[in-house]
């Protein structure tokens, strides 16, 4: 596959700062098919019939909980003989539709019902009324903001959340602090002071207050195990969390210790709290100090922080001298979960709730043994339903037919190929996703998948324009342990095909034979790439990483009948080589690389840079070949065509030798002294993508500006024509993103960026844009003009969810048995997390569930960086989606006055508009603080009508506010 555009639709999986296992550490193909089959053979025969249920709430018999991106509403069986057995009364309701509903929870009394919602744009809290089903936005904030729980005392219409809020865009945005708003009377929210935490307990019928830090779902968001800088802490202050209240002391714990066990402890691990809960005289939370995430608890009566009374005023840790004395807790453990964690646990006081491997459990501590609820509700239905997306949203990749009259492209998994005149777009007879294809020699499509095993599979089939059939699956030789395809080029002139793969290999698949070789290793995780093959299919280019800066340009013959040759290094690996291409007429070798040190003074630092130091250079094969920059002297007036009569009798001479009359003409390489054959192209220095050899003595290359690294924006560049003849540089195209050729170059296809739309050309190759607005464009598809490819009335892409998202777990569950820096995968059965999560994708509806499903299984190794990108996101919200629109202030409530203060404003940088608050650009007329906001867009505001709330959906727009400006007094109070 030769163009690529952005994968919208995968979902990514990373691993920073490790290498992957050498092939020597890798299990054989034998073993890997027998670990595949014995997992198949031991797959669990129970898959849950319901939806995947997740963040449970409870308020007596009441159960809420989130399924399909949505709040649902259950109840437990009030007959006593059933009250234990996770009996419900009829199927679960749901109560929010539109956007995605989180962290459910019950106010004490069970008269509200409070969670965080997408519906508007960023996760806002909103509170239903149970009584009348009433829904309420009660934040505006624009970012995420979690509901954890409910303040102290009963009845209490005060929600605690979590957000950053505080913290400003960009910086610090993972640092959470909590913040009270009201139900009853929605005010702009208070912050509670407590600097970053995650959860707020309060003991039942008393002051006590419990602080929770790095406590939400700490097993999933790190990792299972584990006990790094942000191991959860418990903070207790058995006075309150009011001012003058006493302060807080972090909790000990006596690792790996049960009350009245005795035993030695099963591990060093140290206690890693999550989801703090407060019952009677007992703290209950969840851990996996014991290899594994189970519920636990301790009484608060037996620290000696509460006998005591608790510490002095001021912040106090247990690490000071200051500090109480506070012992090691003993903890007990009330669960014996083996298959999934325990997660996002909530109480009422009495009663326990949680959620693993997408059932949901209750806890009483009277019964001591948690059972499943038996809830009837949601199975799965919104993966059931059909969708149809834009094809060219998520073109994945794209190629030419070798004669250039077809386009096939790879969207969503699957390949079309379509003419590029007119004609209808095929779609490719696979069963599973496609991961990466190309058209043969002959104009046959090669596909690789990836089957239920796991697998590396080459399916054949041939074009629309040879004649209908079925797929042709060849008897793939022994494709196991080299991974997942990251690049596939096929052979121009026979039925071979080339493949870089996760495993830093390049193989080379002979389909005729059914036989698999592999040509070379990277010692490096970025592994081998940019593979490309000699005009005559003798020789293979390619690149081999040697580490993040180093890579070194290798060709490899394989034409030969004795097998293909060592791999020979054609530059020294001391600077970071790409893109090799062979020139049509078998004469250079061309590349680019960042060798040309131009240093860029840093005017902020004094220091210098190098963002301009790539070009393209040029690698003569033969020996006896001179410079391609010196050309015969020609005579003024003579055209570019023009030749001296002897020059060119000799050229031609020189041409047929470029092939070795030994070897049945093949392209013939003096490999001896190539290093020194290498010349840059007189071009300045700058940023280079993609380079292509033309007939002609031309070269095409695509150019691209420096950009800022905060900007998204896809790069778009310019595709240039470089002519040896005339030394003359031509313009081609602007806004290319992408370039793909014709085996035999002489067609392009050119992705472009058009005003944020895509749009994919096809030219003859080393045309240009300028020459098609001149008039030499051909609307009827004639071979000298470009034509934009109608791609989206055309192609008709459906999404099969299900099948994209077994896909999509096999595929990342592979790359990490393959890339993974441990091949013994950190102690942990990798064959055994497959079988026990991968049949709870039945039970996945959303985008967001099966994020949280793979979350959940990754974070079984216990390692760092590993990261689920969300991909596709789920169906849009549609016009209620909004940016919330902020002053840069903060702004309370007056009671006295019944007008919002303005406490504080940002002043930021007064010259640059995006690093200014609203309030501090100059404008006509100064605003202060302590002034107060009347209005804004002349609607008075109120106690339940906020300033946040008035400017939703205001972001970037002008507002008019109507502003009382502080009193002479005041002013005097404010200096004094």
């Amino acid at each position: 596959m030769n163009g690529a555009a952005s994968a919208a639709s995968c979902l990514i999986v990373t691993r920073k700062g490790k290498r992957a296992p050498s092939a020597a550490t890798a299990l054989t193909a034998a073993e890997r098919k027998d670990n595949m089959a014995e997992a198949h053979a031991d797959s669990p025969s129970s898959v849950p019939d319901h939806g995947y249920f997740s963040m449970p709430s409870v308020c007596g018999q009441d159960v809420a909980f989130v399924c399909e991106g949505d709040i649902w509403l259950a109840r437990r069986s009030a007959v006593p003989e059933q009250s234990h057995t996770g009996v419900m009364q009829g199927p679960a309701r749901r109560v929010t539709t539109g956007g995605t509903a989180t962290s459910p929870s019950f106010s004490p009394d069970g008269k509200w019902l409070a969670f965080s919602s997408s519906s508007s744009g960023a996760l806002e809290v909103w509170a239903m009324d149970r009584a009348t089903g009433h829904l309420r936005q009660l934040t505006h904030l624009g970012v995420s903001s979690t509901v954890v729980g409910w303040g102290r005392s009963v009845p209490s219409t005060r929600i605690v959340f979590t957000s950053n809020a505080k913290r400003g865009a960009g910086v610090n945005c993972e640092l959470f602090e909590l913040f009270y708003v009201d139900a009853e009377r929605p005010q702009e929210p208070s912050c509670a002071g407590l600097g970053p935490a995650s959860h707020l307990c309060f003991q039942p019928d008393g002051p006590g207050t419990l602080l929770g830090r790095h406590t939400h779902d700490p097993h999933v968001e790190e990792w299972k195990g584990y006990a790094g800088g942000r191991l959860g802490e418990l903070w207790l202050n058995p006075k309150g969390c009011e001012p003058g209240r006493g302060a807080f002391a972090k909790l000990s714990f006596a690792s790996g210790q049960r009350a009245g066990d005795g035993s030695e402890p099963p591990s060093s691990k140290p206690v890693n709290p999550g989801s703090p809960m407060w019952l009677g005289d007992r703290v209950y939370f969840i851990s996996d100090h014991e290899g594994s995430g189970q519920l636990y608890s301790f009484a608060v009566s037996d620290t000696l922080l509460w006998q005591q009374g608790g510490p002095a005023d001021g912040l106090a840790t247990a690490a000071t001298a200051d500090a109480p004395k506070v012992p090691s807790l003993v903890l007990q453990r009330h669960t014996n979960s083996c298959d999934f964690y325990p997660r996002n646990a909530q109480s009422d006081g009495s009663t326990v709730v949680y959620q693993a491997g997408g059932t949901l459990y209750a806890f009483d501590p009277s019964t001591s043994e948690p059972v499943a609820l038996n809830i009837t509700g949601p199975c799965g239905y919104l993966a059931q339903t059909r969708r149809f997306v834009d094809p060219l949203d998520f073109l994945d990749g794209y190629c030419l037919h070798p004669k250039g009259h077809t386009l096939a492209i790879l969207c969503r998994g699957r390949v079309y190929d379509l003419p590029i005149k007119q004609g209808p777009a095929v779609k490719s007879d696979t069963q599973h996703l496609v991961l990466d294809f190309d058209y043969l020699h002959d104009g046959r499509l090669v596909l690789f998948v990836m089957n239920d095993d796991c697998q590396l599979e080459v399916l054949v089939q041939p074009t629309q324009l040879v004649e209908p059939a079925a797929a042709v699956r060849f008897k793939s030789c022994d494709l196991a342990g080299i991974g997942q395809p990251t690049e596939v080029a096929a052979s121009p002139s026979a039925p071979l095909v080339a493949i870089a793969t996760t495993t830093r290999q390049l193989v080379l698949v002979n389909l005729r034979k059914k036989t698999i070789k592999k040509l070379d290793e990277a010692p490096h995780g970025y592994g081998i790439g940019d593979v490309a093959w000699s005009p005559d299919g003798a020789w293979i280019a390619y690149i081999r990483h040697h580490s993040e800066v180093q890579s070194v340009l290798c060709v490899c013959q394989v034409n030969r009948p004795s097998g293909p040759s060592k791999p020979h290094n054609v530059t020294s690996g001391l600077f970071q080589d790409s893109c090799p291409a062979w020139d049509p007429d078998g004469r250079f070798l061309y590349f680019l690389s960042c060798r040309s040190f131009e240093p860029v003074e840093d005017r902020l630092d004094f220091n210098f840079g190098f963002p301009q130091a790539q070009r393209p250079f040029v690698a003569i094969l033969r020996g006896d070949t001179g410079s391609p920059f010196m050309q015969p002297p020609r005579a003024p007036g003579d055209s570019d065509d023009d030749e001296d009569d002897d020059d060119s009798d000799s050229s031609d001479d020189d041409n047929g030798d470029y092939h070795d009359d030994d070897d049945d003409g093949y392209l013939r390489i003096d490999l001896e002294g190539i290093s020194r054959r290498i010349l840059a192209f007189p071009v300045e220095t700058g940023r280079y993508d993609d380079i292509f050899g033309l007939s002609d003595d031309r070269v095409m290359y695509t150019s691209y500006p420096v950009t800022k690294v905060d900007d998204d924006k896809e790069d778009c560049g310019d595709l240039y024509c470089y002519s040896f003849r005339t030394g003359r540089i031509k313009h081609l195209y602007s806004n290319v993103t992408s370039v793909a050729m014709s085996s035999n170059n002489a067609v392009m296809a050119l992705e472009l960026d058009d005003d944020g739309d895509t749009e994919v050309v096809v030219a003859q190759a080393g045309s240009s844009q300028d020459d098609d607005d001149d008039g030499d464009s051909s609307d009827d598809g004639s071979e000298d003009g470009s034509r934009v490819v109608d791609i989206d009335s055309r192609v008709t892409v459906e999404v099969d969810t299900r099948v994209e998202r077994q896909h999509l777990f096999d595929s990342a569950w592979m790359k990490l048995r393959d890339q993974f820096f441990d091949a013994d995968m950190n102690g942990v059965d990798w064959l055994g997390c497959r079988k026990r999560y991968r049949p709870l994708l039945s039970c996945v509806a959303t985008r967001a569930e099966f994020g949280d499903l793979l979350s959940d299984m990754m974070a079984e190794l216990g390692c760092s960086h590993l990261f689920v990108d969300e991909g596709d996101a789920d169906a849009p919200v549609g016009d209620q989606q909004h940016d919330q629109g902020c002053l840069g202030a903060e702004i309370e409530w007056d009671a006295k006055t019944q007008l919002y203060r303005i406490d504080y404003i940002v002043k930021g940088d007064t010259w640059d508009p995006e690093c200014c608050g609203p309030l501090a650009r100059l404008g006509p007329q100064t605003v202060s603080e302590n002034d107060f906001v009347v209005a804004v867009n002349r609607k008075r505001l109120t106690a339940t009508y906020s300033p946040a709330a008035a400017l939703a959906h205001a972001a970037g727009k002008e507002v008019y506010l109507t502003l009382r400006k502080k009193t002479l007094k005041q002013q005097q109070q404010q200096q004094q």
